[in-house]
C-alpha cells in the first residue's frame, strides 16, 4: 500500500490519492 500510495503521489497527486482511497 505504501508503495502504491507513493507512485500514485508521483503521478497523480490529488486524483491519485483520492482514487486509491476509493
Amino acid at each position: 500500500m505504501a508503495v502504491l500510495n507513493r507512485q500514485g503521489k508521483r503521478t497523480q497527486p490529488d486524483t491519485g490519492k483520492q482514487s486509491h482511497q476509493k
